[in-house]
């Protein structure tokens, strides 16, 4: 295998954070579509949380990797993620309405 070839796969740590992008993403479109799932502020909290843990971890890591292309995926995932998680604040407000 060569290093051109090495470099193309991502690191496991992106690995694992994509599988935890794709939890997250999950829990938060059950909540979308869920009529009942925000009608209590704990749910809504717990996924809040979710939410707010994945982001810091991307955070760090686009801080922390020298890697540019890694740093772009992080950020991408960041992106998404702060997408989803205002299209569930704006859902859990609409509930409450």
């Amino acid at each position: 295998m060569t290093k051109k070839q090495k470099k193309e796969r991502p690191s496991l740590i992106i690995m694992v954070y994509m599988w935890l992008f794709i939890v997250v993403a999950l829990v938060n479109l059950v909540g979308i579509a869920s009529q009942n799932l925000y009608q209590s502020i704990f749910p809504f909290f717990i996924v809040s949380v979710l939410n707010m843990v994945l982001a810091a971890l991307l955070i760090l890591h686009t801080l922390k990797t020298a890697d540019a292309r890694e740093r772009r995926l992080a950020i991408i995932y960041l992106i998404g993620v702060a997408l989803i998680a205002a299209v569930t604040f704006f859902r859990y407000l609409s509930l409450q309405a």
